[in-house]
């Protein structure tokens, strides 16, 4: 991060999550701002890039990550921050929830955060994949 700035590589970011949206290639969108995992944040207002990565995912059904490793690194908050949830919430876009397990003992780790965060924007369903398939379940 010495020598960037935040913002440009901010809305840089933004730019290639909206490709990835768009190529409709994945299923799920994983830990969907990221960017912010080391705690630096662009001194503008991000809104306008979530609104845009919320529309790009509802008009290509892309179904957005809840994830739980942002508690474990150093921006200590989960993905998406709770305004970007709340947007991809009100544009009808889906969820799952991970931890972004890299060793066995962070599988399933900190769901009961993952349940509560996606309860607070408003979720009650999360998604569910068998053989690239969707399915709905209530939220835990």
């Amino acid at each position: 991060w010495e020598g960037r700035d935040a913002d440009k590589a901010y809305a840089r970011y933004f730019e290639n999550l909206e490709r990835a949206v768009r190529s409709r290639i994945f299923d799920v969108i994983g830990h969907p701002d990221v960017i912010k995992v080391f705690g630096h944040r662009p001194a503008c207002d991000p809104t306008p890039w979530y609104e845009k990565i919320a529309e790009a995912m509802k008009e290509c059904g892309g179904v957005a990550d809840v994830n739980t490793a942002g508690l474990r690194k150093k921006v200590g908050e989960m993905y998406p921050a709770l305004p970007f949830l709340k947007l991809l919430k009100e544009a009808e876009v889906p969820i799952v929830t991970s931890s972004d397990a890299h060793r066995p003992g962070d599988v399933g780790r900190d769901a009961d955060k993952a349940a509560a965060w996606s309860k607070k924007a408003g979720y009650r369903k999360i998604s569910l994949f068998l053989a690239r398939q969707r399915s709905e379940r209530p939220l835990a």
